[in-house]
Formats: C-alpha cells, structure tokens, sequence
C-alpha cells in the first residue's frame, strides 16, 4: 500500500511539472477495481513564444513525441 501511494505521488508530481500545476483540474486514483489507476483531468494550456501570450493548444499536449516519450520520461 505504501508502495503504490508513494506511485501515485510521484506520478502526479510527474504530471504537474509536465503539463503545468495551473493546468490541472483533478487527479483521481481508483483503488477499487482489478488494477489501481489514476485519471489525470487537465487544459492543455501552453506559452505560444510566437505571439507571447497563453493558448490552448492540443497540439503540444497529446502530440505523437508527448505520447511517444511519456512513460520513458516517466
């Protein structure tokens, strides 16, 4: 038990630094089914250093090399 806290700890520290801790929204662990798991709910918000300002940009977040270099970065 100790184990998987400690998991889901990092994993979120993981997940804030990546996506930004003013993105998030929530992050849930689910303990009471077959394989413990935590769902993850952000915006994905990012600096545009072209136009200097904030944008929502899918793009970025969820792209091929995010989801390609996601659980070797974890």
């Amino acid at each position: 038990d100790e184990e998987k806290r400690k998991f889901f700890e990092r994993t979120y520290e993981f997940l804030k630094k990546r996506y930004g801790v003013e993105n998030v929204i929530s992050a849930y662990v689910h303990l009471d089914e077959t394989q413990p798991h935590m769902h993850f709910a952000f915006t994905p918000v990012m600096y545009d250093t072209k136009k200097g300002r904030y944008k929502f940009d899918a793009k970025v977040v969820g792209s091929r090399k995010d989801l390609r270099t996601f659980h070797t970065d974890l």
